[in-house]
């Protein structure tokens, strides 16, 4: 018995509280194509999309600092 197994928790014995072998698992259906009245006013997914986007552009802005300040030190 080692330390860390002072901290252990013990798994049950019985199947998972939830879990039954004879529940068939639901299948995620394709999400729909995006149209152009989700984009202004935003739907929450088209939001997602657009924070993505700008911490991606926002790190592009930083790469692009980074690689300027290389490039005027280094000649």
């Amino acid at each position: 018995m080692g330390f860390f197994d002072l901290y252990r928790i013990r798994k049950p014995q019985g199947p998972e509280p939830g879990v039954d072998g004879e529940e068939p698992e639901e299948e995620l259906e394709p999400l729909p194509k995006l149209e152009l009245s989700e984009f202004w006013p935003p739907s929450p997914r088209v939001r997602m999309l657009y924070i993505g986007l700008g911490f991606f552009l926002f790190n592009l802005g930083l790469l692009c600092v980074w690689a300027w300040v290389l490039y005027t030190n280094t000649r």
